[in-house]
């Protein structure tokens, strides 16, 4: 049995299982299966036998499962798993999935509460990536307001569930849409067609539709609220830039910037260009300028801060 500081855990745990190792050692000896190899290849493939018995089409109540088989499909075609416990949650949620069907349950309600990932096949060469969660009492025939949130250029490409930054939204009632980002900038078509399937195949409040983001999100709100002037109730760039072209159209979109003085990477001044403008030109706008940070600021304190903002806005119909 492997010694607790060869098991690939983070720090904070290892204090715990040094001081669990004597129990370990005990189950070890009773039970070697416990610690078993984990056999990925022969769990991909029982997973994909599994979830392609399932046709999108014989569950017709259940509006994104095409999305979730396809990001499954996805991820059991890959070679080698990035994150190790990352690919044990992947897993979880797969084994999840594939319970949930057998059983004949709508996994969108039977998993509400929880963060889990999507691909929407755009077309036969494009294709996005997408988190979803629902609050734990979910329930379809309610509209929801929806919160999407774009993350910086430090998630580009990667597959990783967010750290539990959203666990209020299991009780206040809004969902939120983290859609992934595979190319250098934000692609504004692709996000179209992401939140128009959204829209179209949840109970949305229309009226309540918020986007925040940060670093490079933050620049991705800023001009994809640009592009959908009509769409967004509040936005909420967060460590962010943009420049003025076509600002005007934000006039009647609440603003709140977000942004630490001391950000050496994106300077403050690049988001307090925009938003002064706006606010100079009859627009609604808010600030949080926080004096002692850098370019990371959305601690839980601050993101609550910035969520609560925002669910205060509706937008006019």
């Amino acid at each position: 049995m492997p010694k607790p500081s060869n098991i690939p855990m983070t720090s904070s745990r290892r204090t715990l299982l040094t001081l669990a190792y004597p129990a370990l050692t005990m189950i070890a000896l009773l039970d070697p299966s416990a610690f078993a190899p984990f056999n990925e290849e022969e769990l991909r493939s029982e997973l994909s036998q599994k979830l392609h018995q399932h046709d999108p089409a014989q569950f017709p109540e259940q509006p994104l499962l095409a999305d979730a088989l396809a990001w499954a499909d996805a991820f059991l075609k890959e070679k080698d798993f990035i994150y190790r416990e990352q690919s044990q949650s992947n897993i979880s949620y797969l084994r999840s999935l594939n319970r949930t069907l057998e059983q004949g349950k709508d996994f969108i309600t039977h998993t509400a509460g929880s963060r889990y990932p999507y691909r929407f096949q755009i077309s036969e060469t494009e294709h996005i990536e997408y988190y979803l969660q629902f609050p734990s009492r979910y329930n379809a025939d309610q509209a929801y307001p929806i919160l999407i949130d774009l993350p910086g250029l430090g998630w580009l490409n990667k597959r990783l569930e967010f750290t539990a930054l959203y666990g209020r939204n299991r009780h206040s009632g809004f969902i939120v849409l983290t859609p992934i980002n595979n190319e250098t900038f934000w692609n504004y078509s692709k996000l179209d067609a992401l939140l128009d399937r959204i829209l179209t195949r949840l109970s949305i409040d229309h009226q309540r539709i918020y986007l925040m983001g940060h670093s490079l999100g933050g620049n991705g709100a800023w001009e994809w609220a640009k592009r959908r002037s009509n769409t967004f109730a509040a936005i909420s760039p967060v460590s962010a830039w943009s420049n003025l072209d076509e600002l005007d159209r934000l006039k009647n979109t609440p603003v709140l910037m977000v942004h630490g003085a001391k950000d050496f990477i994106i300077k403050i001044a690049w988001n307090l260009r925009p938003t002064n403008y706006l606010e100079s030109h009859g627009g609604t706008v808010s600030k949080i300028i926080l004096p002692n940070a850098g370019h990371d600021v959305l601690d839980r304190s601050t993101r609550e801060k910035t969520v609560d903002w925002l669910l205060k806005h509706t937008r006019d119909a």
